[in-house]
């Protein structure tokens, strides 16, 4: 058995939500793994995300069993993948979505994933460290396995460094819809938090 990994803490968090992202390359299949593993305070490892042991498909994993919930999604030998996995304490559960190198990640969180997991009541009360790991077993070796662009954020947009969309009112009207009237011509989304410019009076009516 062969095992590679580095670790890092960040700041605790314990309410809301928890968003890791990063990119992969690896040579997953069977008695090998390629993931990040997700800790408490306590430093006991909490959930697995990434593509499991003797798997090909991207996955969600609980540490206490290794009880697991893959997808249908390949992850394909020697290729860049970006992945994103949340966890919610109010739902208590972890979810995973990846993405080709040639794929667009959406400035908006999805709404399906390509796995979900309920860790049940109480099983995470906070989280403050990931470990990257890579093993091999039975004969088997490693392979290639690289991360890059390991993040950690709080919401889906502060984790693609994207701001809130900010109204400006330059489309001529005071429609929502309105593309002209948002910085860089985007109109946001159903449920999206937005901000405004400091000159616009809190008594402007925007339909």
């Amino acid at each position: 058995t062969t095992w590679v990994g580095a670790n890092r803490s960040f700041a605790p968090i314990m309410t809301g939500s928890v968003y890791l992202g990063w990119v992969m390359n690896a040579t997953p299949g069977i008695n090998r793994e390629a993931d990040i593993t997700v800790y408490d305070t306590g430093s006991t490892a909490k959930f697995i995300v990434g593509v499991p042991g003797d798997s090909t498909n991207a996955g969600v994993q609980r540490a206490s069993d290794w009880a697991s919930n893959e997808s249908h999604y390949e992850i394909k030998p020697g290729q860049d993948y970006t992945f994103i996995a949340k966890y919610d304490f109010d739902a208590h559960a972890v979810s995973l979505v990846a993405y080709a190198t040639n794929a667009a990640v959406p400035l908006e969180e999805p709404v399906t994933w390509l796995a979900s997991m309920d860790l049940g009541v109480g099983f995470v009360t906070n989280l403050n460290r990931i470990e990257l790991n890579a093993g091999a077993w039975g004969g088997e070796v490693i392979g290639t396995v690289y991360w890059d662009e390991i993040r950690i954020a709080t919401s889906w947009r502060e984790l693609l460094n994207q701001e809130n969309p900010m109204w400006d009112g330059q489309g001529g009207d005071a429609n929502w819809g309105t593309v002209s009237n948002w910085v860089g011509d985007v109109a946001p989304t159903s449920g999206v938090r937005v901000s405004f410019y400091e000159g616009i009076g809190s008594g402007t009516n925007i339909n």
